[in-house]
Formats: structure tokens, sequence, C-alpha cells
């Protein structure tokens, strides 16, 4: 891609530029001012020994955090991509960019538009070295951010709710002081599954409220169809008392008058 194109992309569709530079052998990173001379191969903790590049005339970072170990990215604005290989294969291979921009076809794509790249041993590549700078973004995340959001899972399932915490201890603590008594009262709580891990780090006062917002609405859905349920069975309920008097009530008159049409035969003899 083109210097001239990549910061476009930057401009227009920053998440597409991110992916794209960070299949790349060298990275441009966010500013787009870089070149292959700018990198030297080194060791790092966060890549592979020889595999990984940082800036010359820089000393080899101690964190990911601005370095080529996540392709010169914020860690904290690749956090959320898929890791995996095959994951990111797929992703990559629908990232559409205007057309001359990319290296993919135009089919499934709408008009102006193609793919930003093509399948086969290029895409194959390009998503498994995608895949090593993301997973090292999210452990230098997990490792250096400790004001997050932490994931409590008490079932099977979707069955979690989420916290906040500076740790799994600290969000573990918050779970039992102001969560747990309420939602060890869901049916689908189980405390032996009781398990608690780093979701994400707490960048956006509202995403704790989203991530929630699942569990809300599914207890909201809970609420409602036990509460139609309820209705039901007490129309069910009416309708068996109602029945019970009917055949009770039947069965004492004819225990009662068994008998009296045979007496009153006889009397009249």
């Amino acid at each position: 891609m083109k210097v001239r194109d990549y910061k476009t992309l930057l401009l227009t569709d920053r998440r597409a530029a991110m992916l794209f530079d960070l299949t790349e052998r060298h990275p441009r990173g966010p500013e787009a001012k870089l070149r292959a001379r700018d990198y030297e191969p080194h060791t790092s903790y966060y890549g592979n020994a020889g595999a990984v590049l940082t800036l010359k005339g820089e000393s080899i970072p101690e964190t990911a955090e601005g370095s080529d170990a996540t392709g010169g990215w914020d860690p904290r604005e690749i956090f959320e991509l898929p890791q995996g290989e095959w994951n990111l294969m797929s992703l990559l291979e629908n990232v559409h960019v205007p057309v001359g921009m990319g290296m993919g076809c135009d089919y499934y794509c709408d008009d102006g538009r193609q793919k930003l790249f093509k399948r086969g041993a290029q895409l194959t590549r390009r998503a498994r070295r995608a895949a090593r700078r993301i997973g090292q973004a999210q452990r230098w995340v997990r490792e250096n951010i400790g004001q997050a959001i932490y994931e409590v899972n008490y079932g099977y399932g979707s069955a979690k709710v989420f916290v906040h915490g500076e740790s799994e201890a600290g969000a573990t603590t918050q779970f039992q002081m102001f969560l747990e008594s309420a939602v060890k009262e869901v049916p689908s709580y189980q405390e032996h599954r009781v398990s608690v891990g780093y979701k994400r780090p707490a960048t956006e006062p509202t995403a704790l409220m989203t991530l929630n917002d699942k569990f809300v609405k599914e207890m909201d859905s809970g609420v409602e169809d036990r509460k139609n349920r309820i209705a039901t069975m007490l129309k069910e309920i009416e309708g068996m008392e109602a029945a019970r008097e009917l055949v009770y009530s039947y069965s004492v008159n004819m225990a009662a008058t068994f008998g009296t049409d045979d007496d009153e035969e006889d009397g009249d003899e």
C-alpha cells in the first residue's frame, strides 16, 4: 500500500489501517512515518527471539507500549482484536477498502470497494504476524493496566457479570461485597463454578454498563417469562379448583340421593 493511501486510511478507517499495519513485516505505526531501514531485529520478552523488530537507535523497550512488539501501536487500541490466527484470517479477509488501496478482489464488495487482502499464502502469513502482535499487546495490557473490568463466571455458558477491580483479588472482593448475595439467587448460579478473570482495561465510564447489559436483559426476560407462567398457572389453578368443587358436589349429591328412587317406587305400591 502506498504511503498516501495508508495515511488516507488512517483518517477514514483507522481500524482497517491498524489491521493492515499489524500484518506488515515493517509496520509504519499510527504516524505513517517509518521505513524498513528504521527497524532492526532484537529479542524481547514480548516477542520471539530474532523475529521482533524495534526502532533503531532506541533501547529495547521494557514494555510493548509504543514499540514494534505491537507494531508501534498503543496496546489498548488493539486489545480487543481477536488473537487466534484462524479468527484473524476470517476478519482480514472481509476488510474492504476503496479500489486501488487493496490487494484482493472485489467479489461481494460494494461498488468502488475491494478486499484489502487476497486469499492464500499472503493472508495466512499476515494473519500469523498480526496474531503474534495482538497477543503481545493483550499480554502487556493484562500485566500493566490494573484498573480494569473483570469477568465473573458463575455458571454455564453466558452466566457472567462484570465488575471493576485493580486485580483478580480486588475484583473478587467487589463481587462478594456488592453482587454475590443477589446473583446467588439466580437459577443458573453454581457456587463451585465461580471464577474471576481479566476482561479488558477500564477505559470508558460506560463500559461496565454495556457489558452488564446482557445480564440485565436476561433477568428482565426471565422475570417476564416467570410472571407469564405464574399467570397461566393461576388460571389453571382456578379451573382445577372449579372442577374439583363441581365433581365433589356432584358426588355428594349423588351419594345423598342414592336409592331414593327405589324407595318412592315402593311407597306407590
